[in-house]
């Protein structure tokens, strides 16, 4: 706020070269202080103005994708699941050869410590 003269110096007096366009304003110079002010608070504001945009698209991107799974994929999923070969749900629920594989390891090495005399787990 403290270079309000010099911009309406500039508007007014400086033909040369203009950093914004004045023609406008040099014809009504009782509005100049408004403009300052109005410019000077838009400049105060504009990173706010920025940071809300990125935090309302960063929101409408969240809520896109929470649809897209919800609604779109679930229904792949289901279909595919319940889909013509008839076998997808059982085919889910067998177990895997290395899983069946470590379920055997664990389970043999809790056998080996329930046979120490001196253990008391």
């Amino acid at each position: 706020m403290a270079q309000q003269g010099s911009f309406i110096h500039g508007v007014l007096h400086d033909n040369d070269k203009p950093s914004v366009e004045v023609e406008a304003l040099r014809g009504h110079p009782d509005v100049l202080p408004q403009a300052y002010d109005l410019k000077m608070r838009a400049v105060a504001y504009w990173k706010i103005v920025l940071r809300r945009l990125v935090d309302s698209m960063a929101l409408h991107l969240q809520l896109t994708v929470s649809n897209l799974a919800d609604k779109e994929i679930e229904t792949d999923v289901v279909n595919e699941l319940v889909g013509p070969c008839g076998g997808s749900i059982e085919r889910l629920l067998e177990e895997s050869p290395a899983i069946a594989g470590k379920r055997d390891k664990v389970s043999k090495t809790i056998k080996k410590r329930e046979g120490f005399p001196g253990d008391s787990s």
